[in-house]
């Protein structure tokens, strides 16, 4: 045994079953790397010189950017269809700049090295290398700077270099850089500019971090010898074309002939096959020679090519599809597309989101170029697209489903509103729409149903008897306590045995109603002491208001309804749903028999009239509203295209506590109880607590407390009176959803 053979024994027995492993792959000490061609470090310009030059690669940086940015994200301050100064600051910025192409490119750009830089230019008349104002050291707004934006540049890590960090180890920005040399020169350019920028004047983005904040993973650094791969396939099977679709010829010599000693001319024989491959000769003029083809030696590089492409999309967990586009996979399931739109969604919320965009728009407020809203809000837009097929699958599913949920009967476990949210997966805007426009589409259904019924019964000034066949409608009880019959249109707790006049009226005689039928082209009365106590009048606990509905059988489109002192007259020019008039009447009723601080006297919320108009018909200086409260005739105004309420609760904090046709009367019984009093005063002998006192309180509250109930109650004192009043006496209120301070003022005032 020689010496060498001796000491790679002792290496075996000393190293480890890897290191053995390894060394013999390595086939004593060789250098793969080195062998194949890879780098052992790759540098800033290599990956740069690879996304020029290489449009595998270029499609590998932009990828990612490109499926995240397929179109732009909303940024708004606020829900409300204004646009708050900021909101518009931002638009116009956005039109001036094209924002959000330029925070496409950074993310693009970040990728090819470890970092990129958005710089921000300002008008502050500085140098780069001097800190913008409106920064602090730690990165926070810091003063009241105003510039204005005048460019933006995004560069990769190829053109720049960290010069400094942070090194006090309380800031913030520990370890982060606090300079910058960038050089700027532009395609063209023979010669650039290398300048330093401070850090507050640009935005610095890094994509996959891991250990460190400043720098990234390239994107191109796991796939890198991969590329250098294909590099190496594509131009080689280039040269092997060009090489091989041309082999060349083989000249023998004839045998006979060298045996002779006959010297062949290599000059004439060379002229003579320049003119054949390079001109238009085509023979070979040969003596004692035989020319004869080679044959070509050309392989497919197609299998090598796709099993490079196969690991690059799997190393990055790309599907091959998105990442190349192969036709062969468009017939991929759907749960693959599911899957990577979360995987975008996930990189939009938790990448582009907080490292870019927020940081971004918080650097131009800081600058002063946009206002300093109080929140911002990134909405991203949905990611999944679909089909005019899809819609349509999706649509006959949805449809099977609601038949067999009404068939079932299944309404009676599960109603409709929790059936089209947790089963069906309805969002709550889209469930409010549906309900919306059920209602009214009933609405008009039964509307509809009247109107032939009137038709039927008018023969010769009579009333076709009761037996007759009826639409389907409730049963309502009778108020003297007999039996229930059936009403013609829908109303609660009307008394259908008060007596009729010859035209089928209600008369004012019996039940003690105290109504009396208006004529045509006349305005109804009431007498203000029946049913609710008016103005003056001592209450009675005992009396309390009852909604009553009368239908014209001469006129079907006049309908009214007596509530203590109110009256409603429908204009009879308008088609208005007689499910919304009775839903009207019976909130009133609802309200007034609920709270007994309603039975004061001083306090009655009753109009001496009540109007409902068509949808839109209302307007108000020029423009439409919800409801009106007319204080020098006590009328309340409402619009009838106001959605019904359905059980939704008081929204506190809202534009208004309650849009629904419900909370506008609510709301409007609210102002016709503020015009009451003209002074807040109590007076010395009253010791009760009233909705008087409480008015004085919201008219001495703070701003802020009462504009906690809605934003349209900053309006004023009284608006936000009628705001609590609304949300208060709604049957949907939950309890502390008010101020406790707003709240306790209409305990103490109403359910005494």
């Amino acid at each position: 045994m020689n010496a060498a053979e001796f000491k790679k024994m002792i290496m075996n027995t000393l190293l480890p079953r890897s290191a053995l492993f390894s060394s013999m792959l390595d086939m004593e000490g060789r250098d793969l790397n080195r062998e194949c061609g890879y780098p052992d470090i790759i540098q800033p310009a290599d990956y740069r010189e690879m996304y020029d030059r290489e449009g595998v690669a270029r499609r590998i940086v932009a990828c990612l950017p490109s499926e995240s940015w397929p179109m732009d994200p909303d940024i708004y301050e606020t829900e409300d269809p204004s646009e708050t100064e900021f909101e518009k600051e931002l638009t116009a910025l956005v039109d001036k700049f094209n924002l959000f192409h330029y925070l496409q490119r950074i993310d693009i750009l970040s990728g090819i090295g470890r970092f990129g830089l958005l710089l921000l230019g300002i008008d502050d008349g500085k140098s780069l290398r001097e800190p913008a104002e409106g920064v602090d050291a730690g990165g926070r707004k810091a003063g009241n700077a105003k510039h204005f934006l005048l460019y933006l540049r995004a560069f990769d890590e190829s053109v720049v270099t960290v010069v400094s960090t942070e090194q006090d180890i309380a800031n913030p920005r520990y370890g982060l850089p606090t300079a910058y040399n960038i050089a700027f020169q532009d395609e063209g350019m023979s010669t650039g500019i290398t300048e330093q920028v401070h850090w507050t004047r640009v935005i610095h983005v890094a994509d996959g971090r891991e250990m460190s904040e400043v720098y990234g993973t390239p994107r191109l650094q796991s796939v890198f010898n991969r590329l250098l791969d294909m590099r190496k396939i594509l131009s080689g099977s280039g040269e092997m074309f060009w090489r091989g679709a041309f082999p060349g010829f083989s000249f023998e010599v004839n045998p006979e002939i060298a045996e002779q000693g006959v010297d062949l001319d290599p000059a004439d024989m060379r002229e003579e096959f320049e003119k054949y491959a390079n001109g238009l000769q085509r023979y070979l003029a040969l003596t004692g020679v035989s020319a004869k083809s080679l044959s070509p030696q050309v392989s497919d590089p197609t299998g090598h090519l796709e099993a490079n492409l196969k690991n690059i999309a799997i190393a990055l967990g790309i599907p091959f599809r998105i990442l190349f586009g192969s036709e062969q996979a468009q017939l991929a399931s759907g749960q693959d597309v599911r899957t990577w739109a979360k995987r975008i969604e996930y990189r939009q919320t938790k990448y582009l989101e907080p490292m870019l965009i927020r940081p971004f728009i918080d650097r131009l407020i800081a600058f002063g170029v946009l206002p300093e809203p109080k929140e911002y809000i990134i909405e991203w837009p949905d990611l999944i697209n679909y089909t005019d097929e899809d819609k349509a699958r999706v649509a006959a599913v949805r449809t099977t489903a609601l038949a067999q949920y009404v068939q079932g009967g299944v309404d009676q476990l599960i109603p409709p509103r929790p059936y089209l949210l947790t089963v069906v997966g309805m969002t709550q805007e889209e469930v409010d729409a549906i309900m919306e426009e059920a209602e009214q589409y009933q609405g008009e259904q039964e509307e509809e149903q009247q109107q032939a019924l009137g038709g039927q019964m008018q023969q010769g000034g009579a009333i076709v008897p009761e037996q007759e066949e009826q639409p389907p409608n409730k049963f309502v009880p009778a108020s003297d306590g007999g039996q229930p019959e059936q009403s013609s249109f829908p109303v609660s707790n009307f008394d259908p045995n008060e007596p009729r006049d010859e035209d089928g009226k209600w008369t004012d005689e019996g039940a003690g109603s105290g109504a009396t039928v208006p004529k045509e082209g006349e305005v109804a009365s009431i007498d203000a002491g029946a049913g609710m106590p008016g103005p003056g009048s001592s209450p009675d606990p005992t009396l309390k208001p009852k909604w009553i509905s009368s239908v014209d059988r001469n006129e079907l489109r006049i309908k009214f309804h007596r509530l203590g002192a109110g009256l409603t007259i429908l204009d009879k020019r308008e088609k208005i749903s007689l499910k919304k008039v009775d839903a009207v009447g019976q909130e009133m009723t609802r309200v007034i028999n609920e709270f007994p601080g309603l039975r004061d006297p001083d306090v009655s919320p009753v109009p001496t009239k009540l109007t409902m108009v068509a949808k839109g018909r209302l307007r108000l200086d020029g423009g439409g509203v919800a409801g009106d409260y007319d204080k020098r005739t006590g009328e309340i105004r409402l619009d009838s295209g106001q959605r019904l309420s359905a059980g939704r609760a008081p929204k506190i904090g809202a534009w208004t506590t309650d849009s629904s046709l419900e909370g506008n009367i609510r709301h409007e019984m609210g102002h016709a109880i503020a015009s009451k009093y003209t002074s807040f005063g109590r007076r010395v002998e009253d010791k009760r607590f009233t909705l008087r006192d409480v008015l004085g309180r919201f008219h001495r509250m703070d701003e802020k407390v009462r504009g906690s109930v809605s934003r349209y109650a900053r309006t004023d004192a009284e608006e936000a009176f009628c705001e609590a009043f609304s949300a208060y006496t709604s049957p949907n209120y939950q309890r502390g959803s008010m101020r406790v301070e707003i709240e306790s003022l209409f305990d103490k005032a109403l359910r005494k």
